[in-house]
């Protein structure tokens, strides 16, 4: 500390400041004045203008706004894998910092070549410190969020590609209205404010969508790799054996009462799609006396060596089979299918590197009839899957589908345990009654209010149910008992 006295120009102290004894001086703090940086980096973060600026900015400040910036960074970054097999990638992380670089160079031309323009001593310095001090906010808000995108019971619609690019979006507004608060603060004219925002902004957005940094990667070497599909001789001759062993274990009707047969298929290689079919064949086994008369077709890799594959072919096939079993005066099969839908009311069908082609409900209906199946109940678990109603209507058939024509089902997703549907109906209603009319009656209240908790924003996906008069009666006076009555 020093005691400065302003003179005129040209006068002498006549009584200098006397000299402190040395122990009395002292020396500046690493950090010198980091709680007024701090507190106007905050400022320009929530949009304040800012208060007066320290004229000097201590190298020991900016290495430890520096750390703890990339601190956040590294920090934040870690949680977008929820996989324990990553490692740090040092060539990552710096990567990241190219638009830091980028916009350092134009912030230190402009104020070079500008320099009527500058509010203060080391604006390239300032502007950084400020701008650091923004970004760990917007760090710590990203992190926020992602960690309520992450719970299970967040909103579905926070996930949808537009909200996301919304979110995204004002996240750079957000920058943006920091970045001019500081530049009020260090330039004079708005031309020149609105082109240092304007420029940062810029090389912000484009570094971000281009030049994205990745301070995390995935170890591929520890990591547990998730089995491939390979094709080969082997695996089509080992399909082929599968298929025929499933077909000849199926049992033929004994002719002694009515009895059910069951057929899911599973065409798009998901795991929820793996554990609804399992489900499925469980409830069908358990409740319906399908024991020995239900096959599964399923794309899944890591079912290659045990279940025929979800295709098309197969399917005409095993209905082929399954009509063959069945007495068709009275027994029943209960198809269920489930996958994606588009809204063309094609079932998805997807099991890289094999080509599976999509299946049709034209296609349902008439393998369904060249296979001399009488009374069938078709369950579809996709959206827009009521566009199979129609082309599959007919007296002795019951159309049940997860959703209307015009809407999307729910809980089809990467982390999805089973779908909306697929939960209501086989895991919860038909464990309780052998009615599908009982079952789904129940069921769609559930299932509306499951996907109003979740959020779901494209509207209720309404499932639909058309039954024939042929299978109601069959199904109630002639089925249903004959279960009931099993031991």
């Amino acid at each position: 500390s020093r005691l400065i006295i302003a003179l005129p120009t040209g006068t002498q102290a006549a009584h200098p400041a006397p000299a402190l004894p040395p122990d009395t001086v002292k020396a500046p703090k690493p950090c010198g004045h980091w709680t007024t940086w701090l507190r106007q980096g905050l400022r320009a973060t929530f949009g304040l203008r800012l208060g007066a600026l320290p004229p000097a900015i201590q190298p020991a400040w900016l290495l430890c706004l520096f750390l703890v910036t990339s601190a956040l960074d590294i920090g934040v970054g870690r949680m977008d894998f929820e996989d324990s097999a990553v490692v740090f990638s040092p060539s990552g992380w710096l990567y990241g910092w190219a638009g830091t670089g980028i916009w350092l160079t134009v912030l230190g031309w402009w104020f070079l070549v500008a320099k009527k323009d500058r509010r203060h001593e080391s604006p390239v310095l300032a502007w950084v410190t400020l701008e650091w001090v923004s970004i760990g906010v917007l760090t710590l808000a990203g992190a926020a969020l992602s960690l309520f995108e992450r719970d299970p019971h967040s909103p579905a619609w926070l996930l949808s590609t537009e909200v996301q690019w919304g979110i995204w979006g004002g996240f750079v507004l957000w920058a943006a209205v920091a970045q001019w608060r500081i530049a009020q603060a260090l330039v004079n004219s708005r031309v020149a404010m609105a082109a240092l925002v304007l420029s940062v902004s810029a090389t912000n957005v484009l570094t971000s969508l281009w030049l994205p940094g990745a301070s995390w990667a995935y170890d591929h070497a520890s990591a547990p790799r998730k089995p491939q599909l390979v094709l080969s001789q082997a695996a089509f001759e080992q399909q082929q054996a599968h298929f025929q062993a499933q077909t000849e274990a199926l049992l033929p009707s004994t002719g002694a009462g009515p009895q059910v047969y069951g057929l899911v298929y599973a065409p798009y290689e998901a795991d929820v799609f793996l554990r609804e079919s399992r489900l499925v064949s469980g409830v069908l086994t358990s409740r319906f006396g399908a024991q020995g008369r239900t096959m599964t077709l399923l794309n899944h890799t890591s079912t290659t060596a045990t279940t025929p594959w979800a295709t098309p072919g197969n399917l005409e096939r095993a209905l082929k089979s399954i009509g063959e079993k069945m007495n068709p005066a009275q027994d029943v099969l209960v198809l269920y299918l489930t996958s994606h839908g588009g809204s063309d009311h094609q079932l998805a069908s997807a099991h890289w590197p094999l080509s599976v082609p999509a299946l049709t409900a034209a296609e349902m209906r008439s393998m369904l009839d060249n296979a001399g199946i009488r009374y069938a109940a078709v369950l579809i678990s996709a959206c827009y899957a009521g566009g199979w109603i129609d082309p599959l209507k007919t007296d002795n058939h019951l159309i049940m589908t997860a959703a209307d024509k015009d809407h999307t089902s729910y809980g089809c997703g990467a982390r999805s345990e089973l779908t909306f549907f697929g939960r209501a109906l086989f895991d919860e209603e038909l464990r309780q009654t052998r009615s599908f009319e009982q079952a789904f009656a129940n069921a769609v209240p559930r299932i509306r209010q499951r996907e109003e908790e979740a959020g779901k924003d494209d509207g209720f996906s309404n499932p639909q149910l058309a039954v024939g008069p042929g299978f109601r009666q069959h199904w109630t006076h002639v089925v249903q008992p004959a279960l009931d009555a099993a031991p």
